[in-house]
């Protein structure tokens, strides 16, 4: 009985799979196609596919991009995807600039909502026109005292773990999440000091931090890509619809509050922060955004914003540490920076340029590490990719941790070296050869705003502290791939005042 059971919720579980393509019998045919004409790196287990467990994905795509290197294909469970790893076959595979597979994302929107990441057509380029007015330079210049204060904020706290072994994930998550409320909410939450505030605001991270994991596991359990089965008659789907409540009240009491503050005082009454600039913007019809709206682009904002940004700058500072004389040499260009501004204090946006080799590692350690590890798009038309001829319907993955690791695009790809990134080294490239921050027209919104921040950060820390490992021969930690990048176990890292 059980065995019958599990058969129908399977068969149920299958039905978002065909809807990419027309009907079963399309995707049955469009399946078999792909099977027949591209291979595999490796045999896949006829029900899971090829399905790493999270912590040994970096591995297998090191494994399967050696074995191939332009395009290859990956069952999810029943579900063919054509990965493409090259700058040519991507660039190929993007011609027509395909939409992206609803199926694939609708987990993500279940998280976070139909914000930028998730949404496309014109909903995506209305909302993308909208919200540019919150990313533009006269915006991003008024961030950098906020990144500063925060910042400093952080070194207050670890002046008194001089000669200590800790980590820093929370540390920096909370640095992030500070950032991202100021400037994206314009909300000081003060939740790197005060105790109360800071187990609060450690209960958002908490579920921010449970949901990116969950969506994560929706896509290795059949059974779980069905909503139905999944937030009905599984405990972890419960689990999940309750965290996700308690995310879009928070986002939703905020812009209420705020949409009610300006209504009464005038749009004049508008800061700085990305939350009142997409409460006065208007389309060429006059139109906003819907509360709804609103808390869909808050809420990935508020994740991205943080969540990125904290891991990125663990891996950083983990190459740094591991690389004592990048670190000296990262630090030798901010000292140069700060004579010539006077202090930190005096640092502007515009001096965040001078940084040429500090921007150097932050794009190399991306590079490795792919924090954003891939994304999707479905062929609307039949397409040619190298030496194949995709059929409409296609599901194709930009594997851009395949793709940075790739030896005929980066040789020796595991070596943290920053002067690949060097104006020499660089103005050669293919332009898809690096894709940390997506390409084309959906680039990400925030690239310029992560790096303004990352770099005043680490101004702010190397200017400060020597960061160094607890073991001075860690090898660099395994990789989790959930929505980013993580190091499991975390870092453990000593700081020296200078």
């Amino acid at each position: 009985m059980w065995l019958a059971i599990l058969a129908i919720l399977s068969f149920i579980s299958l039905i978002p799979l065909w809807k990419c393509a027309p009907g079963l019998l399309g995707f049955i045919q469009l399946r078999k196609a792909l099977l027949q004409a591209i291979a595999s790196p490796e045999p896949c287990h006829w029900l899971a596919g090829h399905s790493p467990d999270p912590i040994e994905y970096r591995a297998k795509m090191l494994q399967w991009t050696n074995l191939r290197r332009r395009i290859y294909l990956q069952m999810v469970s029943f579900y063919p995807l054509v990965n493409v790893n090259h700058p040519d076959t991507i660039v190929a595979a993007l011609k027509h600039s395909p939409p992206k597979p609803a199926y694939l994302y609708n987990f993500m929107v279940d998280f976070l909502g139909d914000g930028l990441l998730t949404s496309g057509g014109k909903k995506w380029s209305r909302d993308r026109s909208l919200l540019d007015k919150s990313f533009k330079a006269e915006q991003l210049r008024s961030f950098v005292p906020i990144y500063k204060s925060a910042g400093a904020t952080m070194v207050d706290k670890w002046m008194e773990r001089q000669n200590e072994v800790f980590t820093i994930e929370d540390d920096l998550a909370l640095l992030t999440y500070d950032i991202i409320m100021q400037c994206a909410m314009g909300s000081e939450t003060n939740c790197q000091l005060e105790t109360d505030s800071e187990k609060a605001h450690m209960q958002y991270l908490d579920n921010a931090q449970w949901l990116s994991a969950a969506t994560t596991k929706r896509y290795e359990n059949l059974l779980y890509h069905n909503n139905f089965i999944f937030l009905n008659l599984t405990p972890y789907g419960r689990e999940f619809a309750a965290r996700r409540k308690q995310l879009v009240e928070y986002s939703t009491n905020v812009i209420r509050t705020r949409r009610a503050e300006l209504d009464e005082a005038g749009t004049c009454a508008a800061g700085n922060s990305m939350l009142d600039s997409m409460l006065s913007a208007r389309d060429k019809d006059g139109h906003g955004l819907s509360d709804q709206e609103i808390s869909n682009h808050v809420n990935t904002m508020l994740d991205a914003g943080h969540d990125t940004t904290a891991y990125s700058l663990q891996w950083l500072l983990f190459y740094l540490a591991q690389h004592q004389q990048v670190q000296d040499k990262c630090r030798s260009e901010i000292r140069k920076m700060l004579e010539n501004c006077g202090s930190i204090d005096d640092v502007e946006h515009r001096d965040l340029d001078e940084l040429q080799y500090v921007s150097q590692a932050i794009n190399e350690t991306l590079r490795i590490v792919g924090i954003a590890h891939c994304f999707a798009r479905i062929l609307e038309k039949s397409t040619k990719v190298g030496e194949h001829t995709l059929p409409k319907n296609t599901v194709v993955q930009v594997n851009v941790v395949a793709l940075h690791h790739n030896p005929d695009v980066w040789p020796d790809s595991m070596t943290f070296d920053p002067d690949r990134f060097s104006p020499e080294n660089s103005k050669d490239r293919h332009p898809y050869a690096y894709l940390a921050f997506g390409c084309g027209q959906r680039t990400c919104i925030g690239k310029r705003m992560a790096m303004d921040e990352m770099r005043t950060l680490l101004t702010i820390l190397l200017s400060t502290f020597r960061v160094t490992l607890a073991d001075e021969n860690a090898k660099p930690p395994d990789w989790i791939v959930e929505i980013v990048s993580k190091p499991r176990p975390p870092v453990k890292f000593r700081i020296e005042v200078l």
